[in-house]
């Protein structure tokens, strides 16, 4: 279920030029590095060494005349199957959306709303470096560590933990890298520890990460209803990058 673990506030000092771990009493892990904290820190004037970290620190920030920015971006239909079978969460299914139209693999990057199978949804279309998402997720300045795990193709290869990684493997360590909670709704088969090891690639390899062609690039899906914007669960598709 969802959720914030209980009793799961960390007081740690910042050690320049390490990776911080920091396991959270439900077995989740919060990863990090320096350059990602020190985007922290700048945000936390006062605050040098001295860090009080809670499980999903990454904090949403609002930016200048969000619903004009969102205006200019047209909708389109969205429509997921649920589970997405054995190689992505989500099979989403554009329409209306010009070049967008088709079915792609898809992944969740939020657990705080849902989306329901074989339901339409109207969707504005981000990109996956606008500052628009800083209003929406958690992380936005992980979404290079998730481009280059969708990038990665985990799904089906075999892990130096053991057993193959599983879209529930993916998708765990993405809401890990983008989300400050954690779910276990659909993922179906899942390792602690294959994810840890994507996750631990991710911030080894993905740091500015640009997908190249014939690889595939996110686009981000924020569902709306009228004048109400994020009515449902926010997602993305794996969108191919042609030549």
């Amino acid at each position: 279920m969802k959720g914030k673990p209980q009793g799961s506030t960390l007081l740690f000092i910042f050690l320049v030029g390490h990776y911080c771990k920091v396991t959270i009493n439900h077995g989740y892990k919060f990863y990090s590095n320096q350059k990602k904290m020190k985007r922290l820190l700048k945000r936390v004037p006062g605050m040098l060494l001295l860090v009080t970290v809670f499980f999903g620190a990454c904090k949403k920030e609002p930016i200048e005349d969000p619903k004009d920015k969102l205006r200019k971006y047209p909708g389109v239909n969205l429509k997921v199957d649920w589970p997405g079978g054995k190689e992505s969460y989500f099979i989403t299914t554009i329409t209306n959306g010009d070049t967008l139209n088709g079915t792609y693999p898809g992944w969740c990057l939020d657990t705080d709303k849902h989306l329901l199978s074989d339901t339409l949804y109207t969707v504005k279309v981000v990109a996956p470096d606008d500052e628009i998402l800083s209003l929406f997720i958690e992380c936005p300045e992980n979404i290079d560590l998730m481009t280059y795990i969708i990038n990665a193709e985990y799904v089906g290869q075999p892990a130096y933990s053991g057993g193959q990684f599983t879209y529930g493997d993916v998708q765990l360590a993405i809401w890990s890298l983008i989300d400050d909670n954690q779910s276990h709704v659909g993922l179906d088969d899942w390792d602690q520890d294959r994810v840890n090891e994507i996750i631990d690639e991710a911030l080894q390899y993905g740091e500015g990460y640009v997908p190249k062609v014939g690889g595939v690039t996110p686009i981000v899906f924020i569902p709306y209803m009228e004048n109400t914007l994020y009515t449902a669960q926010i997602s993305i598709i794996e969108y191919p990058l042609g030549d």
